[in-house]
């Protein structure tokens, strides 16, 4: 059967095909929007301009100018965006309406100037998602933490978002669909190499699932696109929660950024019942919230409405994220 291309417009086409280009990032792909609105052009418009223009009222470099010529650019960004489709993902540019609002007020500039987004309409889980992550190599004591927290987050009516790493992130997101709730899914690869597992799967389906990715569709994970997505998990919640972490790594690196953008960060205290690992010792002496979990033989005893709470006022000084670092 032939498969059918989805509908964009010349100007979305565009648009992608100038964001996607790996030498331009969010704040060149500002500088460009910029340009635009002074010149009275649309992004197809700009793309039919000489080279010697595009340098000139642009402000771009020779190289960046290249690339914007470049003869397979829209028929490129046409492929990509079908086989996005092909994956169940769409488009979202960050001028739409479906973009989430807390990645434009959080990042600004730097937000990324695309989503491909499998799954629930983003602007149905902008209530004040619950960030928890981990450790891709979790004790059974944190898999369980993780899962029967996100199950608690769910219940409140919250949607869990973590970055589907394994360990930590995966039960936390299995745990927020167990207990009937709904979890974003932030990607760290593009959605055509995206291999969800079953249960996430018919969640994505029936809407209580949503998977972001910020990069182009067949982009293979990296440390480069691992930093992105924990950039965007940190500026996309209302307050995170590192349930077991070593001293260095992603989930440090998550909670750094979270509490450089004012987010309430909390790391698991595992009270008497168990040893609090390194990183999660590491986090609290550096301004991160106890978040007390007494470890029972039938349940966990979570203080969830404590995630919930108010922002702490800004630190002027800084030492809070600077001290994890």
């Amino acid at each position: 059967m032939r498969q059918v291309r989805p509908q964009i417009d010349d100007q979305t086409l565009a648009a992608y095909a100038v964001a996607s280009i790996p030498r331009i990032g969010p704040a060149t792909f500002e500088q460009i929007e910029r340009g635009n609105r002074i010149h009275g052009h649309g992004f197809a418009e700009l793309l039919r301009l000489p080279a010697s223009r595009i340098a000139c009222e642009y402000s771009l470099k020779p190289d960046i100018v290249h690339l914007l010529k470049t003869d397979r650019l829209i028929e490129d960004a046409r492929r990509a965006i079908a086989a996005a489709h092909a994956a169940g993902a769409r488009l979202v540019m960050k001028g739409d309406c479906g973009y989430p609002p807390q990645l434009r007020e959080a990042l600004g500039r730097q937000a990324p100037a695309f989503l491909f987004v499998r799954g629930e309409d983003c602007g149905a889980m902008t209530g004040g998602a619950i960030a928890i992550v981990g450790t891709r190599h979790p004790s059974r004591a944190g898999v369980r933490t993780a899962s029967e927290l996100a199950g608690a987050v769910a219940r409140s009516g919250r949607a869990v978002i973590s970055g589907y790493a394994d360990g930590i992130d995966k039960a936390a997101h299995l745990g927020a669909l167990a207990a009937g709730g709904r979890t974003i899914l932030v990607l760290a690869y593009g959605n055509a190499v995206f291999e969800p597992m079953a249960p996430v799967s018919r969640a994505l389906r029936d809407g209580s699932a949503l998977a972001v990715s910020q990069f182009r569709p067949f982009e293979a994970f990296s440390t480069g696109t691992a930093m992105a997505r924990n950039r965007v998990v940190a500026a996309w919640c209302q307050s995170l929660v590192a349930v077991e972490t070593r001293t260095r790594g992603g989930t440090m690196e998550t909670a750094r950024m979270a509490l450089e953008r004012n987010r309430p960060v909390f790391a698991v205290d595992w009270g008497t019942t168990a040893k609090t690992p390194e990183g999660n010792r590491r986090l609290l002496a550096g301004g991160a919230r106890p978040l007390r979990v007494e470890i029972g033989r039938r349940r966990l005893d979570i203080d969830v409405q404590a995630l919930f709470a108010p922002p702490p006022l800004p630190d002027p000084s800084g030492q809070l994220a600077l001290s994890l670092g």
